[in-house]
């Protein structure tokens, strides 16, 4: 008996790898997806980048109370309209906002590098 049961449980983890490998290759083409639709500029990408996108949905729609939930609201509106899933656009809208943020930084650490040498 002790063998079907290690049997079994040799059987229930070879089923739990396997999931877990579909769904990180699921997750890694995803973001290719991401990558590929941000380097190539596609139409819901330039929707998103928009600096109004959450702040005209806020007019549409009624403000959510705090800028997570608005930006939820965007999203959800984005998705609808566009026929893309709410999740895929929260994911290009988080990866805008680290691209946005990298190129903030870079920009600071050039201007406090001509600072130091024009001192």
């Amino acid at each position: 008996m002790d063998i079907f049961k290690r049997k079994e449980r040799a059987e229930e983890m070879a089923f739990v790898v396997e999931k877990t490998e579909e769904e990180t290759a699921k997750m890694e083409n995803r973001e290719k997806t991401i990558q590929e639709m941000i380097e190539n500029d596609h139409p819901l990408v330039q929707e998103i980048k928009d600096p109004h996108w959450i702040q005209n949905a806020v007019e549409k729609f009624g403000n959510m109370g705090s800028l997570k939930k608005n930006i939820g609201l965007a999203c959800e509106k984005t998705a609808e309209k566009t026929g893309f899933e709410p999740k895929l656009v929260m994911e290009i809208h988080e990866e805008l906002q680290k691209i946005r943020e990298k190129e903030r930084e870079d920009l600071e650490k050039e201007i406090l590098e001509k600072r130091r040498r024009g001192m």
